[in-house]
């Protein structure tokens, strides 16, 4: 009798512990089910965005998965980004002060900031399309009111501008006070010492940018920068392009720097050192079509 205890006692124990495992995989496949169901009914929604009257259905689509309604909160930038497509009604409802050049999505998808020409800069948050954050920046900001460049921080704790005066700021979102200014040569003086664009490096290290620039070498600087977020020291200047910059960019483990650039060709350098390691040329040898605009 005693042995057919001990038997049963282990017996009840290897059948508990196989139903805890089994409803341990079940929840597993449960999320992993919910999870492509997710992504499945975005990339639904994606498509909808081609169609003549695809906003309903983008919208249903959506609404599925709001957190009242689902039993978890999946939304990412995928889904903040398609639901300020359909309702961008509300971002231009509103009067913009001057033209907006770049915009930029926040890394979580819930903030899109907007350069405005002539103004500063402004966020919305990308659900409700009211405004949460804005600047307006004048003359004795260093900026003169014409701001060319956004760009969040990989954290989307802060923010990068430039301008037409050749000036770099990073503002701290949290305050909405500028943290760092990099200043550069005013544009009446020449209008091709414009920052073209500022990206930061993957670990928010860095920044790398670029100006607008001219064939002839005398009217603007033709060489991206990389500088220290920290001290707003340049750390390298990357030579070689001879025409306009028109995009930086990182790798993803932030080792290397991309360009763009009106001469013909885009740019791979080596961020350590800011020595050139790869050159790619456009296959036209027509002036005005050979011009390379955007890398990532």
């Amino acid at each position: 009798v005693f042995v057919g205890l001990i038997v049963t006692n282990v017996r009840e124990t290897e059948l508990r512990q196989q139903a805890e495992t089994a409803q341990h995989t079940a929840e597993e496949r449960g999320d992993e089910l919910t999870h492509n169901l997710y992504f499945a009914e975005l990339n639904l929604a994606g498509q909808a965005t081609l169609e003549t009257y695809g906003a309903s259905n983008i919208r249903n689509l959506l609404d599925r998965w709001q957190p009242q309604h689902a039993s978890v909160d999946l939304r990412g930038w995928e889904w903040h980004y398609l639901y300020a497509l359909v309702h961008r009604e509300s971002f231009s409802s509103g009067k913009l002060e001057g033209w907006t050049f770049t915009t930029d999505l926040s890394p979580d998808g819930t903030r899109l900031a907007a350069a405005i020409y002539n103004y500063g800069w402004r966020i919305w948050d990308t659900t409700t399309g009211q405004v949460v954050q804005q600047r307006q920046t004048v003359a004795d900001d260093h900026t003169n009111g014409s701001i060319r460049s956004v760009a969040f921080s990989p954290d989307g704790k802060q923010m990068t501008t430039t301008d037409y005066q050749g000036d770099i700021a990073i503002w701290d979102l949290s305050t909405g006070e500028r943290t760092l200014l990099i200043e550069g040569e005013d544009y009446a003086a020449n209008l091709y010492n414009v920052i073209y664009c500022a990206n930061w490096s993957p670990d928010a290290t860095r920044l790398a940018t670029c100006q607008l620039g001219n064939e002839d070498p005398r009217l603007g600087d033709n060489e991206p920068d990389i500088w220290d977020v920290a001290t707003g020291k340049k750390i390298h200047t990357l030579r070689g392009h001879d025409d306009s910059i028109r995009q930086v960019d990182w790798s993803p483990d932030g080792t290397r720097v991309l360009s763009a650039s009106t001469d013909g060709t885009a740019r791979i350098w080596d961020a350590a050192s800011g020595k050139e390691v790869l050159r790619i040329r456009s296959p036209s040898s027509d002036d005005k079509r050979k011009q390379i605009f955007t890398v990532c």
